[in-house]
């Protein structure tokens, strides 16, 4: 396993940085000629231009967690796992959202997606891992990716409706509910994102925190993402994130899979 996580680390720190400045510039040269035509666009430059490099910060800061979680499998430190899983879900975050800006306004194969890739591999990898039975990895499975997949799409929808509000019409006033419900369903997208993230590793290392964290957020993602889609149904990016909120949310209360992840009994 340690040999898995250094991989990665230096991928993220060597590799993915320029990755990440590949896929920038291409999606820069589209919105330019866009936003000639669409001038509403203007936001989606500025979102990206910040958020594209903090996924680099962020993955050369995730690079170094791994090289250092790496040195501590290898001493057998118990916070070990629940560390590198965590990290892990930072490149497939970050993969899944700067792949979406690309289809907008590049074409071709986004650089961006091979951070996905090798993050989502090395993340289930790291589930499957460790010794247990068929059910337990399962359960691994199943919920950790279900909680990687929530975040990811709450975090592109927060990216989204942050971008649209930026430039809505008629600002600094709403003009109708399917304005002012982005107020709402938007900072919510980056609650449920973190809250997501948190929990990760404390249920990593089977702490009931982490199932009350994952268990709110995924109930954030249902309230931030299903009266959005109901009031603004031009696309079915709020229904996905709201329906994957609600499979989250179902997957935490049945006990066969709470007793997997806590080692505990359902009723305590």
């Amino acid at each position: 396993m340690a040999a898995l996580v250094v991989t990665v680390g230096v991928f993220l720190i060597a590799v993915a940085p320029f990755l990440i400045e590949w896929t920038m510039i291409p999606i820069f040269a589209g919105q330019v000629e866009r936003i000639k035509i669409q001038p509403a666009l203007w936001s989606a430059a500025v979102m990206v231009s910040y958020f594209y490099p903090f996924w680099r910060v962020a993955c050369i800061t995730v690079g170094i967690i791994l090289l250092l979680t790496g040195y501590a499998f290898l001493r057998r430190e118990k916070w070990a796992w629940p560390v590198a899983l965590s990290a892990m879900s930072v490149p497939c975050i970050a993969g899944a959202h700067m792949i979406v800006p690309w289809f907008n306004f590049a074409r071709g194969i986004p650089p961006a997606i091979f951070i996905l890739l090798v993050g989502l591999v090395a993340y289930l990898t790291i589930l499957l891992i460790p010794k247990g039975d068929r059910m337990q990895k399962v359960t691994n499975v199943v919920v950790f990716f279900l909680l990687g997949l929530t975040a990811a799409e709450s975090f592109v929808n927060g990216f989204a409706t942050t971008r649209m509000l930026l430039a809505r019409p008629g600002a600094p006033m709403f003009q109708g509910i399917e304005w002012s419900i982005l107020t709402v369903g938007g900072p919510l997208n980056w609650v449920a994102t973190v809250g997501i993230f948190l929990s990760i590793p404390l249920l990593a290392a089977r702490k009931p925190l982490g199932w009350y964290v994952g268990l709110g957020a995924g109930l954030l993602a249902i309230i931030a993402n299903l009266p959005t889609h109901y009031v603004r149904a031009v696309t079915l990016d709020y229904l996905y994130n709201g329906i994957l909120g609600l499979a989250l949310v179902t997957v935490l209360l049945i006990p066969a899979f709470r007793v997997r992840l806590l080692g505990e009994p359902a009723h305590q």
